[in-house]
């Protein structure tokens, strides 16, 4: 994988779930454009949020991220993927999030392992209208926009 080592060592806990992008207990925050990520990070960080905890992407990066992660998937990664692409599961949000990325969306990542700590964040995020927020927890994703 191509991709810079502060992507790829920035993840806790695993960043796939048989194959597929799944980054379990981070907030990804997509914002219609690359600058409102960093207001929103500077927001995060006022509350108490340390900067191990996120991690901004630009478009291209986060295109160019999910690409790489999905060409190492493999044989039954790619089985995967279809088959939660055809279910209308976590393979769409990659999809969206690559054509996203690709418009030059900006990314926010942030750790959260608790639903207290997901409402606290939610509500220092909205402000900073975001596309989307996706919390990907161990029994599925959860929308917070």
């Amino acid at each position: 994988m191509n991709s810079t080592p502060e992507i790829l060592s920035f993840f806790k806990e695993s960043d796939s779930n048989l194959g597929i992008f799944y980054p379990t207990h981070y907030i990804l925050v997509t914002f219609p454009n690359e600058s409102s990520p960093g207001e929103a990070e500077k927001a995060l960080r006022e509350t108490g949020v340390s900067s191990e905890q996120i991690l901004i992407l630009k478009g291209d990066e986060m295109a160019r991220f999910l690409e790489e992660h999905r060409a190492q998937a493999g044989v039954g990664g790619k089985m995967m993927t279809g088959v939660s692409r055809f279910l209308g599961d976590d393979a769409t949000f990659v999809d969206d999030d690559i054509e996203r990325g690709r418009k030059g969306f900006g990314f926010l990542f942030v750790y959260c392992a608790t639903s207290e700590d997901s409402q606290r964040l939610r509500t220092v995020l909205l402000p900073y209208q975001p596309h989307a927020m996706h919390w990907y927890m161990n029994e599925g994703i959860q929308e917070l926009s």
